[in-house]
């Protein structure tokens, strides 16, 4: 009897030793794939940099010179919309990624302008979405597996898109979100997930039938109709702000 608060505490010091342990591991981990990003976003914007100047080079154009290579094709509608809101023809664009810009502008005091402001974002948005991907990957493969689907998302071709004044990576961490959450069973917040995805971009949608299969594989019945629900709220929103300002959802 006497022996067992001594067992007792040498048990919790234990488990608070794996748990350091465990933790430490994490964060070793996790700098692991912030250091991806980084060297990624480096070598993007120093390519992204030389580019300009091979233009002047051969095609003798400071106009051409003196564009942001991050801020080209869709992205100047996405800035649009951050700086002076929606018009009729800027409805196709999705309008969280637009908010945050605006928030981050903002917030910052306005020492970030709007170009600045959604670089910020796409690099903070992109090294979540790298985390949050690699933790879904470990748990759902194996550690070799996630490091190497971190590593295919930060150097595919289509990677620089994740660099510029675009959504993508604010996509790319809301479906890790959910499909994180999924795995671990926690379905409401897979919802809000897949709710800020749909407002977000288009193919966030995939999120919304991603929460809606899993719960009828899962048999989660009493859960399907309010998960659904939440899934829904924000593309739901973003209806009816189409409704009350240009008279139609489907504008």
């Amino acid at each position: 009897p006497r022996c067992s608060p001594r067992f007792g505490t040498l048990t919790r010091v234990t488990r608070l030793h794996n748990l350091r342990k465990a933790s430490s591991q994490i964060v070793r981990r996790e700098r692991e794939v912030l250091s991806f990003v980084a060297i990624r976003v480096v070598i993007g914007w120093v390519l992204g940099l030389a580019g300009q100047h091979i233009f002047y080079i051969f095609e003798r154009s400071w106009t051409i010179a003196n564009r942001n290579p991050f801020t080209e094709w869709d992205a100047v509608h996405y800035l649009r919309i951050a700086y002076s809101g929606y018009d009729v023809h800027l409805t196709p664009f999705f309008p969280l990624y637009p908010l945050l810009v605006r928030f981050v502008h903002f917030g910052s005091l306005g020492l970030l302008g709007y170009e600045a402001a959604g670089i910020a974002l796409g690099i903070v948005t992109l090294s979540g979405a790298a985390v949050v991907m690699r933790r879904f990957l470990s748990e759902l493969l194996d550690e070799d597996s996630a490091r190497f689907g971190v590593l295919l998302l930060l150097w595919s071709p289509a990677s620089v898109f994740l660099l510029s004044n675009y959504n993508l990576s604010l996509l790319v961490l809301l479906l890790s979100l959910c499909s994180l959450a999924l795995l671990r069973g926690n379905f409401m917040w897979s919802s809000v997930a897949a709710s800020l995805a749909a407002v977000a971009h288009p193919l966030g949608l995939g999120g919304v039938v991603a929460v809606g299969v899993a719960l009828i594989v899962n048999r989660r019945w009493k859960e399907f109709l309010p998960c659904i629900c939440v899934s829904l709220s924000g593309l739901v929103a973003y209806c009816f702000y189409l409704t009350l300002k240009f008279s139609s959802p489907l504008v």
